[in-house]
């Protein structure tokens, strides 16, 4: 479960710092068909994530299923979604 991004708070992620994260992941820690497996806690509201960033991590190739964003491999950030982040 993903515990380290703000969850239930007003510190919640946003594209920017996931864009940080998988970034890190991809260069400096995964081989380069790594795979990225995230389990997303629900929020006080019921959610996992906004839409704009399901489409984030659907245009880094990951695969959305509820809770669970599998990225195998883990593409890099599009720059227009990157773009949209910042």
């Amino acid at each position: 479960m993903i515990c380290f991004n703000g969850h239930k708070s007003d510190k919640l992620w946003k594209i920017s710092e996931w864009e940080f994260f998988l970034d890190d992941l991809a260069e400096g820690h995964l081989e380069p068909d790594g795979q990225v497996c995230l389990e997303l806690n629900r929020e006080y509201d019921d959610s996992l994530y906004t839409p704009e960033l399901k489409e984030y991590f659907e245009a880094r190739g990951a695969e959305v299923h509820t809770q669970r964003v599998l990225f195998n491999p883990l593409r890099p950030a599009p720059s227009a979604v990157a773009q949209a982040a910042r």
